[in-house]
């Protein structure tokens, strides 16, 4: 897993200063008065190209029948067509709204913004999951101005399996002119003294299982090239998706690793793909383990039922072990 907070974990974690307790405090309440406030038009362009981004045949492992795929006139011109304007984007891609505004001397020196990060020790991020619930009667369409809130939800110090942490959830409330459209809650979690990764390492926590069966899945190989464009529609300026020697010389990792954003969304297209007309209405999902760019990913759902009826689809991402990479439940109407 990325994090655990096991008896196990506590005994292990390193014990907190006190000064280091009061800083994180001291930090906690001044930044939950915090709020930032964002305007972004939702274009065409920007949608077309993530859907681009993500389709399953840009992805495909199987590069000639991709290629032979998409040298098909009618499946090519409907995957570079432009989306018209009143159309609703589609769940996942508003990650493309509300780039990071930062000037780059203003960023962390591994490329992220810190609106919301911590005082050091705590320095490196890692995307945890979240919880994206929409509007179902007010979707976000192409032409739209949308607006952003986004404040801290909660932050907490605690200790974990590689040591103290500080997990940050903050929460962004997208609404157009209409009114609320998403609500969001994202989770980082920031480790302190980056830890030495060692192949070994990433290997056994890429082999956590999952036993479900699915009902349908995919399986797509993310690529230096698709990372890339993912970062830069996102405006994610990361290294840790793109620098090879920063991923492997700074964190540890053999290769650059897929955004955390990216294996969500290609999880909400893979439902999108066999929803047969369900509307999404609430998608909760936790990162189990990292994702390393080059190596197959199988997106897998389940239809399921829970104890009072209702109905919903398990989601998870599997890597080329068979591994969790990621996990999460969609409920719809």
């Amino acid at each position: 897993m990325l994090y655990t907070t096991s008896s196990e974990a506590t005994k292990r974690a390193m014990t907190c200063t006190s000064e280091t307790v009061q800083q994180v405090h001291d930090w906690k309440t001044r930044l939950l008065q915090h709020s930032l406030h964002d305007v972004d038009e939702i274009t065409a362009s920007n949608q077309q190209l993530l859907k681009m981004t993500i389709d399953p045949t840009s992805l495909s492992c199987d590069r000639a029948a991709a290629v032979k795929k998409l040298s098909n006139p009618e499946f090519s011109s409907a995957l570079k067509s432009l989306p018209p304007i009143g159309a609703s984007i589609h769940p996942g891609t508003h990650f493309t709204l509300f780039p990071i505004r930062t000037p780059e001397p203003l960023l962390a020196l591994d490329g992220y913004d810190t609106d919301w990060s911590p005082p050091s020790p705590f320095l490196q991020r890692m995307w945890a999951g979240g919880v994206i619930e929409w509007h179902a009667k007010n979707p976000l369409t192409i032409g739209q101005t949308a607006r952003q809130t986004t404040r801290m939800a909660d932050a907490q110090l605690k200790p974990t399996g590689r040591g103290n942490a500080v997990f940050v959830t903050i929460q962004k409330n997208i609404s157009n002119d209409i009114g609320p459209a998403i609500t969001e809650h994202r989770s980082y979690v920031y480790l302190e003294n980056k830890p030495e990764i060692t192949s070994d390492a990433v290997n056994a926590k890429r082999a956590i299982k999952k036993s479900l069966t699915a009902d349908f899945q995919t399986t797509v190989l993310p690529s230096t090239i698709s990372l890339f464009r993912f970062s830069a529609i996102t405006f994610n300026s990361h290294l840790i998706h793109y620098d090879h020697i920063y991923a492997s010389k700074k964190e540890g990792y053999p290769v650059c690793l897929v955004h955390g954003p990216m294996t969500c969304t290609l999880l909400l297209d893979l439902f999108q793909r066999n929803a047969n007309g369900k509307q999404i209405r609430k998608f909760s999902y936790r990162a189990i383990s990292a994702v390393l760019v080059g190596k197959p990913l199988t997106l897998n759902g389940k239809w399921a039922t829970d104890s009072a009826g209702k109905p919903y689809c398990e989601l998870w991402a599997t890597n080329d072990q068979g591994g969790m990479a990621m996990k999460g439940t969609v409920e719809f109407d």
